[in-house]
């Protein structure tokens, strides 16, 4: 895999949260990996090359996962991801 990868802290109002954004150079679309509760997104590196090569991919740690920082407040994670590509505005 020869594209491009950004690996970011974004702050979302409250918290931080991590992301990586593969082959931002390119023109392919953007696919957004989520993963269930309480899992990192590596858990999507075994498909990360075959899906690099046909679209863009954007895959987050929720927060409290990995390295993005914990939030105490409740929060339901489409926010966080709503936020997320608001701040980020690439996707």
């Amino acid at each position: 895999m020869n594209d491009v990868i950004v690996e970011q802290k974004l702050d979302i109002g409250s918290i931080r949260l991590y992301y990586e954004y593969l082959g931002e150079n390119n023109d392919k679309p953007t696919v957004v990996f989520d993963s269930g509760y309480a899992w990192s997104f590596a858990n999507w590196n075994p498909i990360r090359d075959g899906v690099s090569k046909l679209a863009k991919m954007f895959v987050y740690n929720r927060a409290g996962i990995g390295e993005s920082e914990k939030d105490n407040r409740p929060r339901h994670s489409i926010q966080n991801f709503s936020w997320t590509i608001l701040w980020r505005g690439k996707c």
